[in-house]
């Protein structure tokens, strides 16, 4: 009788955590972009939530798998605009506060950068020129991001360091992480 409530009980909570909006990444990626199975069994192999390099890896990998009306779903902000006018909390951006009080992890930005060289397949020149740049981008923080003049001057700094397929990869790679962070946050809020 016990094993028969445990397997009742386990067949009825299963479906509730997949059903979960947010929850699985690699779902999250086959629904928005529509991918195939190959697609997805490349996604579930090489996506690790808890590897902060993966995305890199992932974007070098999936982004030649792309059907042209994939790759449009993927570089296609949603909804940008209505997010920075959009939510706020007690005056603050949501989830402004937890950022600027969270210190990086110097092992975790090790390994995003090792993966961010190897996907992509930077030069020496090139790691000391981006490195110099996302300094710059941090030391501007938001103010740099709602300044349109300073957004164009950039991107065109980023144009300059990187080849037309490495920016590829790399806004490729910032697209699959806004699609994993508006996921997760519509997980967090039950949505």
């Amino acid at each position: 009788m016990r094993l028969f409530a445990a397997l009742a009980a386990l067949l009825l909570l299963a479906p509730l955590s997949v059903a979960q909006p947010g929850g699985d990444p690699v779902e999250r990626l086959a629904q928005a972009l529509e991918l195939s199975d190959d697609q997805a069994d490349l996604v579930a192999e090489l996506l690790d939530p808890q590897d902060p390099g993966s995305s890199w890896t992932l974007a070098a990998e999936l982004l030649p798998t792309l059907s042209d009306d994939q790759r449009e779903t993927l570089f296609t902000p949603p909804q940008a605009r209505q997010r920075r006018q959009g939510a706020r909390r007690g005056g603050q951006r949501m989830g402004q506060g937890r950022r600027a009080t969270r210190q990086p992890d110097p092992a975790r930005q090790a390994v995003t950068r090792a993966a961010r060289n190897a996907a992509l397949e930077l030069t020496d020149e090139q790691v000391e020129q981006l490195d110099a740049y996302e300094a710059a981008q941090r030391e501007a923080g938001l103010a740099g991001l709602r300044d349109e003049a300073a957004r164009a001057q950039a991107r065109a700094d980023l144009d300059a360091i990187l080849s037309d397929d490495q920016m590829e990869i790399f806004e490729a790679r910032r697209a699959i992480q806004r699609m994993m962070r508006r996921g997760l946050r519509r997980g967090a809020r039950g949505i």
